[in-house]
């Protein structure tokens, strides 16, 4: 039971810290533009969005955890001599290998179960409520008889009222549209009563419309689709159930070969490329199957 204590005070803690620690280098890397949403919208959104994204990323990196976790633990039992104090109380390399499993199956078989209840497609359905709530608070903040850069469009209106607008000025790419009223909803600008103004070889073309949609913002379907719900969740399972045979190879490897720290960390570095490359084939696969 002691042995089994200090497996899992030796690896539990480091599982959690190294998977927090891939998710907010992961977050800070890919998120710059939802950082700026989220300074934008109110609190709630915000805090749904993250504890949403957190939740699935935390479920997603927790096999890399694992193995990083796993491998580094192994390295400092096997190469740095600590082996030796087990071997006294006649405990075998494998004992240790099954006691590893029995420890990391505690967080993996946790981020199995979240697996059922949250995915990818969850993430796309919050990241787009997130832009729809950043563009209406956008949309909403402008005031009257300014200019103001909207994805990509200029933008100017007389008056307004809520989602609605009188005498608006839309430009882009030398184009220029001009409307006596027009709504905004779900990232698009409803057009009515205007003017579509266009030059090309020095001449001017004039367009009068009745109505016209204006895309200001590209969002997703506002509806989660069974279909790659499966697929998500399917993806997340194998990626779970993929991690005992990378800390079965790892042991192998760690145990029989003796490494210098900088041998290890390359050894380290080149295992977790692997695996994200498996794992990106994986789901690529599974995505258009």
């Amino acid at each position: 039971m002691r042995i089994f204590l200090f497996f899992l005070r030796a690896l539990l803690v480091n599982v959690y810290f190294y998977t927090m620690i891939i998710c907010f280098i992961f977050f800070s890397i890919e998120s710059f533009s939802v950082v700026y949403m989220l300074s934008y919208v109110n609190i709630l959104t915000a805090l749904g969005f993250l504890a949403s994204w957190f939740s699935y990323y935390f479920i997603y990196f927790l096999p890399l955890g694992v193995i990083i976790s796993v491998f580094s633990f192994f390295y400092k039992l096997f190469n740095q001599n600590k082996i030796q104090a087990f071997y006294i109380f006649g405990v075998s390399p494998f004992y240790i290998l099954r006691q590893s499993l029995y420890v990391i199956a505690i967080p993996l078989s946790i981020g199995l179960l979240f697996s059922f209840f949250i995915t990818n497609e969850d993430i796309t359905y919050a990241k787009n409520y997130l832009i729809e709530d950043f563009a209406k608070k956008v949309i909403e903040s402008i005031p009257p008889k300014t200019f103001e850069h909207i994805g990509g469009y200029a933008i100017y209106f007389d008056n307004k009222s809520k989602d609605s607008f009188q005498n608006m000025f839309v430009s882009e790419n030398g184009r220029y549209i001009y409307m006596k009223k027009a709504y905004y909803k779900d990232g698009i600008l409803y057009a009515n009563d205007g003017e579509a103004i266009s030059e090309e070889n020095s001449k001017s073309y004039i367009v009068e419309f009745k109505s016209l949609k204006i895309q200001l913002y590209k969002l997703t379907s506002s509806t989660l689709s069974k279909k790659i719900v499966k697929k998500d969740m399917l993806f997340d399972i194998l990626n779970i159930l993929l991690t005992p045979f990378f800390i079965l190879l790892g042991f192998y490897i760690v145990s029989n070969i003796r490494m210098s720290s900088g041998v290890f960390y390359t050894f380290l570095a080149f295992s977790v490329i692997i695996h994200e490359a498996l794992i990106t084939v994986l789901k690529t696969f599974i995505l258009k199957s």
